[in-house]
Order: C-alpha cells, then sequence, then structure tokens
C-alpha cells in the first residue's frame, strides 16, 4: 500500500509535468484560435491547475486505495 507521502509526491511530481504539458498547449495552441497570450498571460492561466491539480490527484489516489482496502 502506497504511504500518504507517497501519494502525495506522486501528485506533485504529476502536476509538475501537466503543467509543462498545459504550459506548452496554452502558448503554443492558443493562436490557432486566435488567442495570443504573452508568456505571463500562459503562466497565469496554468496557476490555477497547479493549484488544483495535485488536491484532486492527492483525493482520487487516496479514494482508490481506501476502496482497495475494503476490497471492493
Amino acid at each position: 500500500m502506497q504511504s500518504r507521502k507517497m501519494s502525495f509526491f506522486e501528485a506533485l511530481a504529476n502536476t509538475a509535468i501537466g503543467v509543462l504539458i498545459g504550459f506548452v498547449i496554452v502558448y503554443f495552441m492558443s493562436p490557432l484560435v486566435g488567442l495570443h497570450p504573452t508568456v505571463y498571460q500562459s503562466l497565469g492561466l496554468n496557476v490555477a491547475f497547479i493549484v488544483a491539480s495535485p488536491i484532486r490527484s492527492y483525493i482520487i489516489r487516496r479514494i482508490f486505495i481506501w476502496l482497495e482496502f475494503r476490497g471492493v
């Protein structure tokens, strides 16, 4: 079983990778739909994801570990 600490670190690693991918997508794909964000605007759009993603990942991971423990 994965510890709470390792679940948290996994969620952070997942978030870091997601932020990099999200930044590239927002910055380079936005002009295709008529938006032209600056680097700072692109980073600003990712701030919400930076905060929400590890929380979401951690909660989902802990739910699945709890379900596994219960034998579901």
